[in-house]
């Protein structure tokens, strides 16, 4: 349904691409990190799209931090290498 949708969007048949975005956003931290980064994924998305609400949301990424739910920079997974591998064979077998 992904593939779908960013085909749509890139067909000009369906014009907003919020959640393919952050869809992507999300892939990209998963490949770079090997988890999700919730404050830098937050932050791009709201900037990107919704950047006028971005100052509200500072009071909840606040409180999140100070209890540290969330951390302010990335961590990579043991064997990140490893997944970048797996990954990257994932790819040159996918078929298009």
């Amino acid at each position: 349904m992904y593939t779908l949708k960013s085909m749509a969007i890139q067909d000009k048949a369906y014009k907003d691409s919020t959640a393919p975005d952050f869809s992507q956003t999300f892939v990209d931290m998963v490949e770079n990190y090997g988890r999700s980064y919730e404050f830098g994924l937050a932050t791009r998305h709201y900037l990107k799209h919704f950047p006028l609400r971005l100052p509200s949301m500072a009071p909840m990424g606040l409180g999140m931090l100070s209890k540290k739910r969330m951390d302010i920079t990335p961590k990579h997974i043991e064997g990140i290498d490893q997944l970048k591998a797996i990954l990257s064979r994932a790819k040159e077998l996918e078929v298009v």
